[in-house]
């Protein structure tokens, strides 16, 4: 299975990008990962950015799709929402996919209503996207959840395995 993993944060030491890596890491699957740093907001009628057009391709040639977010505002932050305007804009390269939210936040909730949000802006008909929506992943305190990136705590990782064995099955 081909996943594409995207994190929606544009920080330099990305909670979301290290949560990513660590299950390219140590899941036996193809997972490439890949960031919304570098994209420009969102302007209707502008040229689609070439990163854009370098995800969406990216996306088309996935067969499971991972968007981890943080929380801003109790929403997603604009960096990804901005991405995800560009995707309604240039061929919807989320219609048809299978799509599976995550998030890690500094917050005791961990990201949960990003993530809500997150699915209540996906399941726009604009996109037709099937959503995981067994278990829910949500990394709370997440600055303190990594030692030279890698997940410490070995509850967190447990159901990171259980969350995932979930994830797999659902999307054979």
């Amino acid at each position: 299975m081909k996943i594409f993993a995207l994190s929606g944060s544009n920080s330099e030491n990305s909670s979301n990008t290290k949560l990513l890596n660590f299950i390219k890491n140590n899941f036996e699957q193809d997972v490439e990962v890949a960031d919304v740093r570098g994209i420009p907001l969102f302007k209707e009628g502008a040229e689609v950015p070439a990163k854009i057009t370098e995800l969406a391709e990216k996306i088309a040639d996935s067969d499971l799709i991972l968007i981890s977010t943080p929380e801003r505002l109790h929403s997603v932050p604009s960096c990804l929402k901005s991405v995800i305007d560009w995707f309604s804009v240039s061929g919807n390269p989320l219609a048809g996919k299978k799509v599976v939210i995550l998030s890690a936040d500094n917050s005791p909730q961990g990201g949960a209503r990003a993530q809500t949000r997150l699915k209540t802006i996906l399941s726009n008909s604009t996109f037709h996207v099937t959503i995981f929506g067994q278990d829910e992943f949500m990394l709370s305190n997440a600055d303190h959840a990594f030692e030279a990136d890698r997940l410490v705590d070995t509850n967190t990782i447990k159901f990171l395995y259980h969350f995932f064995d979930e994830v797999f099955e659902w999307s054979k």
